[in-house]
């Protein structure tokens, strides 16, 4: 067809069920219209299970698809250009269906007369599930103009090909909608012999067929039955199926059984073990084969004649050469990244110690069997395998650093990679509690990620971030202040490219503002905050759709700050700003988790102004939304990181401190002592001891010497611990009453420390400094 029409055609493969052989017949249909001369766009569509990019491997120069941007990729450039307006202009619209420039051309062999283009689901890096899992359809076709979207890509497409293949996602959804109902003017049904997928294929088409007819718009149906063990055995099958769908497609009982057996694609066993494309495995000539069943149905697809195209066997298998295992051990590792521990760590035990002798080995395999032992020692970082995981992790980053510094051999991949490891291996150092070990990893991934002109600036700032963020768990606060100005400015130098990373910069600076609370730098916090919203600002006007939940964090970080420096007034329109964004949109419980943040910095306005009782009616409320956030999340399984921890913690100080002030001492004792005790509330050393102030002083007014005991040596473990010379005024002020309640009773304070240590730390209470 090449040349003959102007206008091509888009056909979608769908499956009702997984496993039927929907994206080996794609790719083998893809195949013989290209080998034959027509111009042809392979789309992989199933987002959630992406595939077919491993039927074209040996001709793609990114095999595994981790550089290559891909259909998710687009269709997030697409709503950040559009922003939140939910404006469509139409030169955005055309501009971003055209696909061309995510085109991914195949080297196919010289016998090919045609082309075949491929656009993949996504690129498979660290962001592709969370890019997938956020992206709703149904929001994408009532704010961005989804469906114009669509329509203009489908333009595009059939302009640009002579023929587009979609492999649709299984089952019932919103992506396997637009491409059965929305794209297509051909459509695939590909079921296997049993009842489920005979009568689930049958609604679905029908359901295709209403929509299709009142759209105006007629659809030609392919019923192809795959996976047919035997076609002599599947005639009940057939029958049964021929009862489903013979109205559907206005056929009469026999023309659809004739189609059927047209269409069958047989069982073949070789296609179970791996994803190769027939013309690797079956020589054209031979009959009966599928990739002659392929070509038949390439023919009906197209009303023409496709046939197999003979081609060099010696640049065939030297094509599969290149892309299927060149070390017989690599794939023995795939097997052993399957079994469980125990059955894994003895022989990845051997093969380290070999490895870490024989320099001369394979470098791909060495490097391979490093990233193995790093990573699998990770999944069990807190199991009881601890001597053999702590081996194999240790073992494999040393492997990776030999591999990455060998004289004579400065590979830049590998020096990445052992950056990468690095990171993983900080990870299970974290897992273990082991900071100290941990910030070692990170500073020497950090190292590889600058070297060379082949500088992983992304990889590199994420190091930062991660470091500036145990520096500050550790309460290395100066330390911590620059490592986050690095990791900002390395942000920031990405964003010249990627509008997204303004979010990253405004992410590094909220951790910056912290780091500079803590040492009592208010005004340095403030203009760390106020650099975040700009950030943020800059982002928004160059088309990035920033979600409410990451304005709520910066906004209320700058509040939060103000508060602090005083500036009430300021903090007020940072409160009411970010409330604003989410305008009542709290259907998910990430965003119910941001606007109980906003509440919490209102509460502690309206305590600042003296308003206490309006303060604990915001307080319960966001304590209430925080609470169905935590509960949603844990009922579905959500892996959205809900921001528990630091906001929980400020409610209930707050709650706390407001029944305190109102007089309720035993709520105020109640509240403040669960909160101590909660793991994942007060996990921050500034909060315990603000709870250990509320605590001491409900439990004095209650009459509690025990509470009230346990609670002073709390504050004196913060406080004597902590980084600052000088002790809080009001920590001082409440131990102070402690230490006056305790002589009144004739008590002694502090009765778990030694005599003398005690009364130092009382003389210190007088002194101001520890």
């Amino acid at each position: 067809m090449a040349g003959s029409e102007k206008i091509g055609k888009i056909a979608t493969f769908y499956s009702f069920k997984g496993g039927g052989g929907r994206s080996m017949a794609l790719a083998n249909v893809a195949w013989a219209l290209a080998s034959n001369g027509w111009n042809v766009l392979a789309i992989d569509w199933d987002l959630e299970a992406p595939g077919l990019h491993r039927y074209f491997h040996p001709f793609l120069a990114d095999p595994e698809q981790v550089r290559s941007r891909g259909l998710v990729d687009r269709l997030w450039q697409y709503a950040r250009a559009i922003g939140s307006s939910g404006e469509a202009p139409e030169e955005t619209i055309e501009r971003l269906s055209d696909c061309s420039d995510i085109v991914q051309h195949l080297a196919l062999p010289h016998a090919a007369r045609g082309k075949l283009g491929f656009i993949g689901s996504g690129r498979q890096d660290e962001e592709y599930t969370q890019k997938v899992g956020a992206f709703e359809w149904g929001a994408f076709y009532k704010r961005f103009a989804g469906g114009q979207y669509f329509d203009a890509f489908g333009r595009w497409a059939r302009k640009s090909f002579d023929i587009v293949l979609i492999d649709s996602r299984t089952g019932v959804s919103d992506s396997a909608g637009v491409c059965t109902v929305q794209l297509p003017d051909l459509l695939v049904l590909t079921f296997v012999y049993n009842r489920q997928s005979i009568d689930g294929t049958a609604a679905v088409a029908r359901s295709i067929h209403r929509q299709r007819t009142q759209l105006r718009r007629p659809i030609r149906f392919f019923p192809t039955p795959t996976r047919v063990e035997d076609k002599s055995e599947a005639a009940h099958a057939r029958r049964h199926a021929v009862h489903r769908m013979r109205k559907l497609f206005n056929r009469s009982a026999e023309d659809l059984d004739r189609e059927l057996r047209l269409n069958e694609i047989r069982h073949y066993p070789w296609c179970a073990f791996e994803e190769k494309l027939a013309v690797f495995e079956e020589d054209p000539a031979e009959r009966g084969s599928l990739l002659q069943e392929m070509h038949g149905l390439a023919s009906r697809l197209v009303d023409g004649d496709i046939g197999p195209v003979r081609v060099d066997g010696e640049e065939m298998a030297r094509l599969w050469r290149r892309a299927a295992f060149t070390d017989p051990r690599l794939a023995d590792l795939l097997i052993v990244r399957d079994q469980s521990l125990s059955e894994a760590a003895p022989v990845l035990t051997t093969w380290l110690e070999e490895a870490l002798i024989n320099d001369d080995d394979r470098t791909d395999w060495r490097s391979a069997l490093a990233a193995a032992c790093v990573e699998i020692s990770q999944l069990h970082a807190g199991g009881a395998f601890g001597v053999e995981v702590e081996a194999l992790s240790k073992g494999g980053v040393d492997l990776a650093r030999r591999l990455a510094q060998k004289v004579g051999d400065p590979d830049a991949d590998l020096t990445a990679e052992l950056g990468r490891l690095l990171l993983v291996r900080a990870n299970f150092l974290q897992a273990q509690a082991r900071s100290d070990e941990a910030l070692d990893a990170l500073a020497e991934a950090t190292t590889y990620f600058r070297k060379g002109d082949h500088a992983n600036g992304l990889q590199l700032a994420r190091a930062l971030e991660w470091q500036a963020g145990v520096l500050q768990r550790t309460r290395a606060y100066e330390t911590a202040i620059s490592v986050w100005t690095d990791a900002g400015k390395t942000y920031d130098r990405l964003s010249e490219s990627e509008p997204r990373r303004f979010e990253d910069v405004a992410r590094t600076f909220i951790g910056l503002a912290a780091s500079y609370s803590e040492i009592g730098a208010p005004s340095r916090a403030v203009e760390a905050c106020r650099r975040a919203v700009e950030a943020l600002d800059r982002a928004a006007a160059e088309g990035v759709a920033v979600v409410p939940s990451t304005w709520a964090a910066a906004l209320v970080a700058y509040g939060r700050c103000l508060l602090e420096a005083g500036d009430l007034r300021d903090a007020e329109m940072a409160v009411t700003r970010a409330a604003q964004h989410f305008e009542d949109k709290l259907e998910s419980s990430q965003l119910r988790a941001s606007m109980a943040e906003v509440f919490a910095l209102q509460g502690e306005i309206l305590k600042t102004q003296g308003h206490c009782e309006e303060a604990l009616q915001v307080v319960e409320h966001a304590i209430a939304l925080l609470s169905s956030a935590s509960s949603e999340a844990q009922r579905h399984g959500s892996l959205t990181a809900v921001p528990m921890g630091g906001t929980a913690s400020r409610l209930h100080i707050l709650r706390a401190e407001l029944l305190l002030a109102r007089g309720d001492h035993a709520g105020a004792a109640e509240v403040s002592g669960f909160a101590l005790h909660h793991s994942g509330i007060a996990d921050v050393g500034r909060f315990r001891l603000r709870l250990s102030e509320v605590l001491v002083l409900a439990s004095m007014a209650l009459e509690d010497a025990r509470a009230v005991d346990e609670a002073a040596g709390q504050m004196y473990y913060e406080i004597t611990r902590g980084s600052d010379d000088e002790i809080p005024e009001r920590s001082r002020r409440a131990l102070q009453a402690y230490v006056t309640w305790s002589s009144d009773r004739g008590r002694h304070p502090f009765p778990t420390l030694k005599p003398v240590v005690a009364n130092r730390f009382i003389d210190s209470l007088s002194s101001r400094e520890v």
